[in-house]
């Protein structure tokens, strides 16, 4: 069952206007207060062990259910072009596979599954390296999993979506919607139940003509 609440994580929307000669900002600030919705089972909470930028991090912790799942999604206004930048904590790294992990973050038209494109760990596909999600499509990237802090990015635009982590391009493909929701936790699922995943410094980029 989904619940409403409201968090003060760090959280960045710009809004890029398009015009015939160039592009530049029209508006930019930093929001402190984020509405989102809690899927699936588990709990989110600050936590100040683990931090990017400080002097905390938002942390999502699944329980072990049947499903294994639990994370947020949060609104943002629909938009044909745009960015996704967020920061993760990998707490296992290397090749270890002996508890079973699924963290990811993404973008979505709400609720609409195959509009839904995401990147993150998930070792029921692979212990050692990041996975992507196109719809119900999974993908093993080249960039192996490390432990410490990982910079997620999902870029649309012109029917296209790339996505990068840690700056290496890892997919690249058509795209034609126009997200409005950003999801991050774990929405995967997994055959053992997932563990807990850290978040950091959350930006989202929209363009408009």
């Amino acid at each position: 069952m989904a619940r409403r609440a409201i968090f003060a994580f760090p959280l960045i929307l710009a809004t890029i206007g398009l015009h015939t000669s160039s592009a530049h900002t029209q508006t930019s600030s930093v929001i402190h207060r984020f509405d989102y919705e809690v899927f699936g089972s588990g709990s989110v909470s600050f936590n100040q062990e683990k931090y990017f930028s400080g002097p905390s991090s938002l942390k999502s912790t699944p329980s072990a259910d049947s499903s294994g799942m639990g994370g947020l999604i949060g609104s943002f206004n629909s938009s044909s072009g745009g960015e996704m930048s967020i920061r993760f904590y990998d707490d296992m790294g290397g090749c270890s596979s002996s508890v079973s992990k699924a963290q990811l973050a993404g973008i979505q038209v709400r609720l609409e599954s195959q509009s839904s494109r995401s990147v993150g760990v998930f070792t029921d596909h692979s212990a050692c390296n990041y996975i992507t999600r196109s719809g119900a499509i999974f993908s093993t990237t080249t960039v192996a999993r490390t432990l410490g802090w990982h910079h997620i990015r999902l870029v649309w635009g012109f029917n296209q979506i790339s996505t990068y982590v840690d700056e290496t391009q890892v997919t690249s493909g058509s795209y034609t919607y126009k997200p409005n929701a950003a999801f991050f936790g774990d929405f995967w699922g997994s055959s053992v139940g997932a563990g807990p995943a850290w978040y950091d410094d959350l930006i989202i980029t929209t363009l408009s003509k």
